[in-house]
């Protein structure tokens, strides 16, 4: 489910522009108003607003309905006219929908509500006009509002057979009613869908991004039934599905069916679409790469587990344990459940972060009841379908099933040159060209006159994909034009007339350059203001561009079409266009959408002055912190040649001037995100101390003192306190954040888990041992009954009481309980990831003590590059493992080395009021 509203607007050209005229101006700005506080794209869909004349041409009939498809929501508007029926071109045109030629005598408007009204799940309003309003509206546009008999009776029976649906109708007298009528009703519906308080899960999130990426995917498949054939035949095989022993040719039971094939040629597409035909309730698949967490192999198997928690109805409130063997063990209970098989689709597998043996870490965690399909990898141990590319008998059967589904017919010579030609061996190559023959509406002959000349002169995808914009761009000008001169099929659509027109001279290069050049996509509500055309302008555009939809984001459906783009209009219409991007999100409200798009594009075209006038900015530093992308702007900040002290105080002068704005909700949250952010960046200062004490003190005055926020603000302050070596005044904040959170959380909770460890932590830092190892004792015990064995809490845990353990001189128990953190982080965090490389240098230090210097070398330095990829050479935490490094190379005698790492070390500079904080 998409955060997106479409509400697609119906009703007939003439008699009732005085109604779009409200929508437009009250109705739509106040619900797209309401929808931007919730986070929610609203955009209206009227291919009537704004046109100079109502539209014949046999395309705009197709179009509409197109758009009343893709809506989520429907405005039905009738008066007395009814509308012109179909004339037997425009039924020709629309061979995709059927039921225009069974209803060849409908008007547009009609037409738009059959089609409404076949879709049950489709949201729904009528709004049925007084007839005596046209008594009331001038002379000289009377006839406008009123239509011949024949046809009020056509308009009364169709009013009457929406009443016979129980449609949600209302009747109105005057078009400004319309303003607290609609604003009200639709709203309503919206509100339902997506209720103030909701807030979506991360999982949910994520599998809306995959089966909308799968959705777009269908789009531009061409199915080969063979290759189907082969995937169900892997899935059906055997009468026992579960038991993969009797399959045959799978002798251990767990080996994946394998689909391999080259470069575009469609196995993403092929898995989506078998994966839709064939998935039941529960089935499963993972495309890597449609969204920024879907190449964490952890997010793989946390969707995997609670798609089947789903399926099996099992009580969603059990924590999902993270990825070792005690998840496969989990799996395999859920599948035993069922005498159905569990299909698990994982595509791109190649593309998952934690390279070295992610494939088959992965594979041991999916048990044998599991049927795996893959792709994106072809050397492990099981079955193989090869995507091979068409033979000429595909190729005949697919043009013309393809071309039947629109009721084309293309010559027996021009199929043979199509199925003859070796480009469209790719699917994909054969499906643009189709296409190209779908959207044509001349001569059959003039089409196939280009094949050869044109289309297939095209030696590649990206050729091909110019010569579709080189056609785009000439059917999409819409230009003024002399008395007498012939218009284009899409230039009458859009409105051109011989003596006057608009201009939309770069529509096709500027809509597609923007996607071009956008990082994650464009929403098509933002292209509509970027390229400053109505709807009826960008629809017929928007339907024939080759575009996915991810969770509201448009983009282009392959990387081909971005290299054609890139190359047909070069660099300089690229920056321009990237500085479009830049003034048009600077003027959007500060949200993660806006500092992705506006942040990536400064630095891009180099405006360093106004990225730093930018991220500057309280907002923007409070949106990175609440979306968990701290290290992203800090990165930001070092394009800029800032350093963390330089930032911090750039932000602490920054909060005296918003302060004086009163431009915040809160206060103290901004404040404490404020803290946090000094927190991670390794920046403790007595100014950061006093904006804890701050932010606690405005908490207190709002929730009181028996909180567990307040307990959590206590934990902060204590820590900051304790980093600055202020032990007496951090030790009772944190026993008295323990003594909240034990009251009001109850000692089975993981924040009092927290609090225990923070206290021990003080404790053990203050050389109190004995007292220091029982409260981390407890931590963990009552963190493993809450999370289970394998976590970050865990691993965190072990790694403090194996340093307590070190501290004591008992090397015995602290090394295993190193290892077991290290394996817990690898497993759960992946490789690149700060607590990993904590774990690391905890091991390498046990074990320098130990006098094992060269794996204790071996650690610092994997540890030391995953602190430099992550907070810089610069950052304290990274000074400290570089000089740990030193001193164990000094300690083996290896002093060229040391000698190879003192330029680092001299580039660093001290820290005098920073404190570090290591797990």
């Amino acid at each position: 489910m998409e955060r997106q509203v479409k509400v697609f607007v119906s009703s007939t050209f003439l008699g009732m522009g005085d109604e779009r005229e409200v929508l437009a101006d009250f109705v739509f700005p106040e619900l797209r108003k309401r929808c931007a506080e919730r986070k929610i794209d609203f955009m209206e869909i009227d291919l009537r607003w704004g046109a100079t004349k109502d539209n014949n041409d046999p395309a705009t009939i197709s179009v509409c309905l197109q758009r009343v498809d893709e809506s989520t929501h429907f405005l039905g508007m009738l008066g007395e006219r009814y509308g012109t029926p179909l004339a037997a071109e425009q039924v020709a045109a629309c061979g995709e929908y059927p039921m225009v030629k069974k209803h060849q005598d409908c008007s547009a408007t009609e037409l738009e509500i059959l089609q409404v009204l076949s879709a049950p799940d489709k949201q729904a309003l009528f709004y049925f006009r007084d007839p005596s309003y046209k008594d009331f509206v001038q002379k000289k546009v009377r006839d406008e509002y009123d239509d011949k008999l024949a046809n009020r009776n056509k308009q009364d029976d169709l009013k009457q057979r929406i009443r016979d649906q129980h449609c949600k109708i209302t009747d109105y007298q005057k078009p400004n009613d319309l303003k607290d009528l609609v604003i009200e009703q639709l709203w309503a519906l919206i509100d339902k869908q997506f209720p103030e308080d909701e807030e979506l899960s991360k999982q949910q999130l994520e599998n809306f991004e995959h089966d909308n990426f799968a959705k777009s995917l269908q789009a531009v498949y061409m199915q080969q039934d063979s290759v189907f054939t082969e995937l169900t035949k892997f899935i059906e095989q055997s009468d026992s599905p579960l038991l993969l022993d009797n399959w045959g040719y799978v002798e251990q039971g767990d080996s994946p069916l394998m689909v391999v094939g080259e470069t575009g040629i469609g196995k993403s597409a092929l898995l989506a679409c078998w994966g839709t035909k064939y998935r039941q309730a529960g089935n499963f698949w993972h495309f890597c790469g449609c969204s920024e967490a879907s190449t964490d192999p952890v997010v793989v198997i946390q969707r995997l587990h609670e798609n089947l928690q789903q399926r099996y109805q099992f009580n969603l409130t059990e924590k999902i344990p993270y990825a070792t063997e005690v998840m496969s063990q989990k799996l395999e209970e859920f599948v035993k459940q069922d005498d159905k098989p569990v299909v698990v689709i994982i595509d791109g597998l190649n593309q998952l972060e934690i390279r070295q043996g992610t494939v088959d870490w992965l594979l041991d965690l999916v048990p044998p009841s599991v049927r795996l399909i893959v792709s994106g990898v072809d050397n492990l141990q099981g079955e193989v379908v090869k995507v091979l590319p068409l033979t000429a008998s595909e190729k005949r059967e697919l043009v013309v099933s393809y071309l039947d589904l629109y009721s084309k017919v293309l010559p027996n010579d021009y199929i043979d040159l199509l199925c003859d030609a070796f480009q469209t061996d790719n699917p994909l190559f054969l499906r643009i060209i189709l296409e190209e023959l779908r959207l044509f509406n001349g001569n059959i002959q003039d089409f196939g006159d280009k094949l050869e000349s044109y289309y297939l002169e095209a030696q590649t995808l990206p050729k091909l994909y110019n010569k579709v914009l080189n056609r785009l761009e000439k059917d999409f000008l819409v230009r003024g034009k002399t008395a007498g001169t012939k218009l284009s099929l899409w230039q009458k659509f859009l409105g051109a007339e011989e003596d006057k027109g608009q201009h939309f001279d770069f529509l096709v290069e500027d809509a597609v350059g923007l996607l071009a050049v956008s990082r994650f996509g464009i929403k098509e509500s933002e292209l509509l203001e970027l390229l400053q055309v109505p709807q009826w302008v960008w629809s017929p555009l928007y339907l024939v561009l080759p575009l996915v939809n991810r969770s509201g984001l448009l983009s282009f459906a392959n990387d081909y079409i971005r290299e054609a783009v890139e190359k047909r209009y070069g660099d300089v219409v690229m920056a321009e266009l990237r500085e479009r991007l830049v003034d048009y999100f600077a003027k959007q409200s500060v949200d993660g959408r806006v500092v992705d798009e506006l942040l990536f594009h400064l630095l891009a075209i180099g405006d360093m002055e106004r990225l730093l006038k930018y991220i500057e900015k309280i907002p923007v530093l409070v949106q990175f912190v609440e979306d968990g992308r701290d290290y992203e702007l800090l990165g930001y900040w070092h394009q800029l040649g800032k350093q963390n002290a330089e930032v911090v105080e750039i932000y602490l002068q920054e909060l005296i001037e918003y302060e004086k704005t009163g431009s915040y909700d809160d206060l103290g949250y901004v404040l404490n995100t404020i803290v946090i952010f000094c927190e991670h960046i390794g920046f403790y200062t007595e100014k950061v101390i006093s904006l804890a004490h701050r932010t606690l003190n405005i908490r207190k005055k709002v929730l009181g003192l028996q909180h567990h926020s307040i307990a959590s603000l206590l934990n902060k302050l204590a820590g900051l306190l304790e980093t600055k070596g202020d032990y007496e005044q951090a030790e009772p904040l944190y026993r008295q954040a323990l003594e909240i959170h034990k009251q009001v959380l109850g000692l089975q909770h993981p924040d009092t888990a927290i609090s225990l460890d923070k206290l021990a932590g003080l404790l053990e830092t203050k050389g109190d041992h004995e007292q220091a190892e029982s409260l981390y004792r407890q931590a963990l015990e009552i963190s493993k009954q809450v999370f289970g064995l394998q976590h970050p809490a865990i691993a965190s845990l072990l790694n403090k009481l194996a340093g307590l353990l070190e501290t004591k001189g008992d090397y015995e128990q602290a090394e295993p309980l190193y290892r077991q953190a290290l394996e817990i982080h690898k497993q759960v965090l992946g490789l690149q990831h700060l607590n990993t490389a904590t774990s690391l240098d905890n091991l390498a230090g046990l074990l320098e003590t130990k006098g094992d210097y060269e794996q204790a070398e071996s650690l610092y330095r994997k540890a030391l590059e995953i602190r430099t990829d992550i907070l810089g050479s610069q950052h304290p935490d990274t000074n400290i493992l570089l000089k740990k490094l030193v001193e164990v190379l000094r300690k083996m005698g290896n002093y060229n080395q040391i000698e190879s790492l003192s330029w680092q070390m001299l580039e660093t500079p001290e820290y005098s009021d920073i404190g570090y904080s290591i797990e």
